[in-house]
């Protein structure tokens, strides 16, 4: 049994970049830092929290992100975040080096209208608003 504060859902990444990771999701999802010390940041809003942590220099220094960066599709999870709608998720996602997938290529999901997107490092995620009725 957990005992005290139940911990927040979240999802941790690993970012070459950490201050322009951090801002993309900052920005893109609406989240405020509630920690930050050297080497990592966590952002959170109504219960979930977003943690990105600084890949080590030893291993940083193999990673090469590409302009634009190439998409890591390859990975057997992909996280989803909820958002207002998805027009100005795509327009606030290419303004901090990311970005989502044309309209054209949203579906629906269970009452919410999905698509695929990408952060400044190329990590695949997908965006997820509610369809207005």
């Amino acid at each position: 049994m957990i005992h005290g504060r139940i911990p927040a859902t979240g999802t941790l990444i690993y970012a070459k970049d950490l201050e322009k990771v951090t801002t993309f999701y900052r920005r893109v999802l609406e989240l405020e830092a509630i920690d930050a010390q050297d080497g990592f940041i966590v952002l959170a809003a109504q219960g979930m929290e977003v943690t990105i942590v600084r890949i080590p220099d030893e291993r940083a220094a193999a990673v090469v992100i590409d302009e634009p960066p190439a998409l890591r599709e390859a990975t057997p999870i992909k996280p989803i975040f909820g958002v207002a709608n998805l027009i100005d998720t795509r327009r606030v996602a290419q303004r901090y080096g990311g970005g989502v997938l044309d309209a054209d290529q949203e579906w629906e999901f269970r009452g919410r209208r999905v698509c695929d997107g990408w952060d400044p490092e190329g990590n695949v995620v997908q965006f997820s608003a509610l369809m207005r009725r």
